[in-house]
């Protein structure tokens, strides 16, 4: 996972303020995870013999040959002299004197000069006694986690049940990186990588074509690894089908429901963006120079298929040499005799898919002679025939280790599964085995991916694999539940909801579901062909929940409920529903004896949201007021003040509640504040969104002089948020960015390359795409070179805003893009609106200049003096609107 210096640091404190007050039982599965990665060897634990026995021992965690060894403190003072670590090196003597090197860990953090004395110690101790002695502070060791740990997905998963900071990383932060890391036993094929490099030198783009399994994808992984540090976004796609280069104006790159406008990012960013395994439905080399027209000159795009077109930019995957091959077959695994190796050679020449099936084999015992024998079977067959062949070998051969994980990916149809969920239902080590024998493929953050060839040999297993059908249905069941336990871990679930969409509804449709499938279903959203007639009843499901008191499953039915009322708002089939109907599940919960008090915070929380739906803003405010007082006076839960803030400063016009924007200036500079000071206490999306909220005008905040107390805050977030796909960063960078702009230019940059180009489709609101149109308009005048990509994006948005002053606006940078005809008939479709006396003034004001711009004198002069007339009197653009007039006259 690579971090962003800001959120690196930021880990590193939340760690250390997390470890320090961890002792006894709590203390012990951190300091064995981490001794076991520091040591990068299985050690045995306290409580377990050399075989791994239960029996009493006294060193913290052992190897078992004794030549390493790892004790842990956390004594307050461990390190206000030497006298305790030593004793504990001296411990660890006594008991292992074979021990060669020695971890020492400390829960406790040492100051700068006790870390220096510990230096010299540990330099005395390695002089006089020949021991590798570590000694690791909190803070050494959160920098190690920060730095190291969280690049092991397992230990990073297994450690952070034990670590809140890690467990936020992982759930709020869900995506790891842009671009995926390198798989294991990764053989660097120096001389096709250089070549993909010249082309990119020479071209901006290179595209590897090649069989399937002959190194693509990892050859395009090896060469953005090298060269991602010299972009601001390095961005990888997996398996985008497209038409021409307009399709990629709306990918979601992290699977997350955020769509980036890539052709935008092309144009105007210093981006690295590999197309890996490219679908084009339509001509590939058209698609290939539409790219490579649309470039920014920084920017650089490497593109794999299976595909073949001859270009200059063309780099053909070659079969591995000799020396690579054996290097790859060979992988932590015994020397491969040189009869062997001309056998299998010979049998499957240099693919890689075949070579790293075979390593599996023979990592997992198998003996070469057997191994060399197997493939001289499929000597005949084409490569593709070959690895097809080698494939059924593999999974037949290891049916029995295999058939879990396999059956998981057939019962969810997808080649695709998402990362967590299989670790839960299959187990760690099921997802080490298929790394292990080259199975899985590198993809989008938080997956699994089958290889083509392993996903296309699934159906064709004899026998079939066997699916345990509802064993599965239950453990997707039981992950959801350890999801949503919290805010922050629910958006894991949207994750996951995202990419087992169709599984889920299926199991929905099917009749056959669990809270848990219920739950998440909706977390992606309700598909636009499902109706609520095809939902299960909300006041049966909340009736039942009411009955039995389950926990869960009052989360699910108020999901379920509040699904509801979205669709009954909406066009339906079904009969009208009154509102009394639509409530009446919440109802139910809140009125049951059996639901805990704590999930009837939950229920009333998503009553106030239906209520808002539903349009009765009064209500919704008095409950969610009602609320807070109940349950903490004081402060409340953020998700309850943040949709009291929200729902304040969106009260429909002719709403008014007394004192509500003050209320909700309140609300929201308490929410930033806590986030700032007491980090921890507001989530990541809560703090985002609450900064968002405070440009509304009826929260009555003056941003000029309240912003510049959160920017600290703020850069960071959004940076983060951004980068891993999340659309709360961009949303308050885009509300606040004007005003950003003007009180720390040097902030506002740096937020701005951090974040991706938008999705049109994705911006739905428009005072939002308003915000995003003045944001590319105030960085339209930063960097020349993008001057005009800038201005084009920020002229999209403003269009897309369906109101006169969007599209007053929108032809004012038609205007100045040297379109002034096109702004005319903007212009003259708005005036012929309804529309209010300061836009009709605007509106106006934008034509005459754009008549100007068309030599049109008489008929601006005409238009200028138009828009004076129409600005309502004592306005404060009076003497403005007179001099610009007064402009055009002379």
């Amino acid at each position: 996972m690579s971090l962003h210096p800001d959120a690196r640091h930021t880990l590193i404190y939340e760690l250390v303020r997390v470890i320090r007050p961890l002792s006894g039982v709590a203390w012990e599965p951190v300091g064995d995870l981490l001794a076991e990665f520091l040591a990068e060897i299985p050690l045995l634990h306290r409580g377990q013999g050399v075989k791994g026995n239960p029996q009493g021992y006294t060193i913290d965690s052992y190897s078992a040959e004794g030549d390493v060894a790892a004790q842990y403190g956390t004594a307050d003072n461990y390190f206000d002299d030497l006298k305790k670590p030593a004793m504990d090196y001296d411990h660890v003597r006594r008991l292992l004197p074979m021990a060669k090197k020695i971890y020492l860990l400390s829960s406790q953090q040492a100051t700068a000069a006790e870390f220096t004395a510990v230096t010299a110690w540990r330099d005395q101790v390695w002089e006089s006694d020949g021991i590798v002695l570590d000694v690791y502070d909190a803070r050494r060791l959160a920098e190690h986690i920060a730095d190291v740990v969280i690049e092991d997905e397992a230990a990073y998963d297994t450690l952070a049940g034990h670590l809140e900071p890690l467990r936020q990383l992982r759930d709020l932060y869900a995506s790891t990186n842009n671009i995926p890391s390198l798989p294991s036993g990764v053989v660097v094929r120096a001389e096709v990588e250089d070549a993909v490099v010249a082309a990119l030198n020479a071209h901006g783009i290179a595209f590897i074509s090649g069989l399937s399994g002959d190194g693509k994808s990892v050859t395009a992984l090896s060469v953005a690894h090298q060269l991602q540090d010299q972009f601001a976004w390095p961005i990888w796609t997996t398996e985008l089908s497209v038409s021409d280069v307009k399709d990629l104006g709306a990918v979601d790159v992290a699977r997350r429901g955020m769509g980036i406008n890539l052709e935008a990012m092309l144009r105007s960013r210093q981006c690295l963006l590999v197309l890996d395994d490219l679908q084009s439905k339509s001509s590939i080399e058209q698609v290939l120079e539409q790219i490579r027209d649309a470039r920014f000159v920084d920017a650089r795009v490497i593109v794999t298929s299976q595909q073949f077109i001859k270009t200059p930019f063309t780099v053909v995957m070659p079969p591995m040499s000799l020396a690579a091959a054996r290097q790859l077959l060979e992988y932590q695994a015994e020397r491969c005799p040189d009869t062997a190796f001309a056998a299998i050679m010979s049998a499957v020449g240099g693919h890689p898919m075949a070579l790293r099936l075979l390593n599996g084999l023979a990592r997992d015992g198998a003996e070469w002679a057997d191994v060399a024998a197997e493939v001289s079977r499929v000597g005949e067959l084409t490569v593709p025939e070959r690895a097809q062949r080698l494939v059924d070998v593999v999974l037949s051969h290891r049916r029995a280790v295999l058939e879990r994980a396999l059956a998981l990916f057939a019962w969810c149809r997808s080649p695709r599964v998402h990362s967590g969920f299989f670790r839960s239902a299959i187990g760690t080590d099921a997802a080490r085995t298929l790394q292990r024998y080259g199975l899985v493929t590198g993809d989008e953050p938080d997956t699994l991916r089958l290889h083509d060839l392993i996903w296309s040999s699934l159906p064709a297993l004899t026998p079939a694999l066997t699916i345990p059908v509802n064993d599965l249905e239950n453990a997707l069941d039981a992950y959801v539940r350890s999801l949503a336990n919290s805010e922050a871990r629910a958006m894991l679930v949207k994750h996951l909801a995202r990419v087992h969409k169709s599984l889920l509804w299926d199991i929905l449709h099917s009749g056959n579901w669990r809270y848990g499938h219920l739950y998440a279903s909706l977390q992606s959203g309700v598909p636009r062909d499902v109706t609520a007639s095809m939902l299960p009843s909300a006041i049966e499901l909340a009736n039942t929940v009411a009955a039995d008191g389950d926990a869960f499953g009052a989360r699910a039915a108020c999901e379920l409920a509040e699904a509801l009322v979205r669709l009954q708002k909406g066009t339906l089939d079904a009969p009208a529903v009154t509102d009394a109907e639509l409530l009446a599940p919440f109802d139910s919960l809140l009125a049951s004896a059996f639901v805990p008090a704590e999930e009837k915070v939950y229920v009333r929380h998503h009553r106030a949201r239906a209520l808002k739906l539903l349009g009765r803003h009064e209500e919704a405010v008095a409950d969610l007021e009602g609320l807070l007082a109940s349950v903490e006076p004081d402060e409340g839960p953020p998700v309850v003040r943040l949709l009291l803030a929200r729902t304040l400063t969106e009260l429909p016009r002719g709403v008014c509640v007394p004192d509500g924007g003050d209320r909700a200036r309140e609300l929201l500079l308490g929410l930033l504040r806590e986030a700032r000071d007491e980090p921890g206490r507001v989530s990541m999306p809560a703090t985002l969104a609450a900064a968002e909220l405070l440009r509304r005008h009826a929260a009555g905040v003056d941003l000029a002089t309240t912003l510049p107390e959160f920017i600290g805050l703020l850069e960071p977030l959004i940076m983060s948020a951004a980068r891993r796909g999340l659309p709360f960063g961009p949303l308050a960078f885009g509300a606040l960015a004007k005003v950003w702009r003007s009180v720390d230019r040097d902030s506002f940059w740096r937020v701005f390359d951090a974040l991706p180009a938008p999705s049109l489709t994705d911006v739905t609101h428009a005072n939002e795409r308003t915000a995003w149109a003045e944001v590319y308009e105030n960085a339209a005048e930063h960097d020349p070179a993008r001057r005009e990509a800038n201005l084009t994006q920020a002229l999209t948005f403003f269009a897309a805003a369906d109101n006169p002053y969007g599209q007053g606006h929108a032809a004012r940078l038609e205007t100045q893009l040297g379109r002034p005809g096109d702004a005319v008939l903007r212009l003259r479709a708005v005036l012929e609106k309804q529309i209010g006396a300061n836009d009709h003034a605007w509106t106006l004001r934008h034509l005459a200049n754009a008549e100007l711009a068309l030599d049109l004198i008489t008929e601006a002069r005409s238009t200028a003096r138009d828009a004076c007339e129409r600005l309502p009197e004592g306005s404060a653009y009076g003497d403005d609107f007179q001099r610009w007039r007064a402009s055009i006259l002379e």
